[in-house]
């Protein structure tokens, strides 16, 4: 197993901030495609602002959330070939699945991201991205920063 960088305790199997917004664009492109074939209609797309603008939203968020809990991945993870990890090793399951993702819709906690490209999402959830092999994502071994002294 590939050892992380000393200098930004990076792991070389987190997947790339490139790759992860081309997941989450494809996973928006799919909720709003969803909404559309749904509704028939381009209202939740146009002003005024409605309710039924929040379709998209919602839908972006059930589809993650549940992907998320039950594969590991979701769609647009799945066809860019990432995945959410645990880092203890244990499914992602429900409960982290819906704290990541909530975090998510926020914007700001996947922008912010420390030096071992995990997003506060990721933080706070106890999780990773990244690349997968197999049916289930490799899972990063927890590293501590080295100390200078």
């Amino acid at each position: 197993m590939p050892e992380p960088d000393p200098r930004t305790q990076v792991d070389p199997r987190t997947a790339g901030y490139g790759i992860r917004l081309l997941a989450l664009v494809i996973d928006w492109a799919i909720a709003n495609l969803v909404v559309l074939a749904a509704v028939r209609s381009s209202a939740p797309f146009g002003a005024p602002i409605t309710l039924a603008d929040l379709l998209p939203l919602a839908t972006f968020a059930l589809v993650n959330v549940g992907s998320t809990a039950l594969t590991g991945a979701s769609p647009g993870q799945l066809i860019c070939g990432i995945a959410v990890a645990r880092l203890d090793g244990e499914r992602v399951g429900l409960p982290r699945a819906a704290l990541r993702t909530a975090l998510l819709l926020l914007v700001l906690p996947a922008i912010v991201a420390g030096p071992d490209r995990r997003g506060l999402h990721d933080h706070a959830a106890g999780t990773a991205v990244l690349w997968r092999r197999g049916k289930r994502a490799e899972l990063p071994t927890p590293t501590k920063p080295k100390r200078r002294r």
